[in-house]
């Protein structure tokens, strides 16, 4: 069987396994878990691991690193992302349309 790895920049749903103090590991690919540590949660300093994240809870992660099988992963660089997209897609009005009303304009 082939066991897939973890690619560095690549992102996974995963799942939230195990919180520790310092963290929490999230499984990404079958029997393979990361890191989230609390550094990565979040942008604001994080006091409690368990105010943002709980077992169980399906999570977005970025690869930051994987060194000798040790995954570590990120929640905050997502985050920044999506936050960066949110505002480009607000640009152009509520749908994306730029409406032009005509209808006073054509004299005939």
């Amino acid at each position: 069987a082939i066991t897939k790895e973890a690619e560095v920049g690549q992102i996974y749903n995963g799942k939230v396994v195990k919180i520790a103090d310092f963290g929490a590991f999230v499984n990404i690919l079958p029997g393979k878990d990361g890191l989230v540590h609390i550094s990565q949660i979040a942008k604001e300093r994080v006091e409690k691991v368990t105010d943002y994240l709980s077992e169980g809870q399906e999570v977005k992660v970025l690869v930051l690193d994987v060194d000798r099988g040790r995954i570590k992963l990120s929640m905050k660089e997502l985050i920044e992302e999506e936050a960066e997209e949110e505002a480009d897609d607000d640009a152009d009005g509520p749908n994306g349309n730029v409406a032009v009303d005509n209808s006073g304009d054509s004299a005939s």
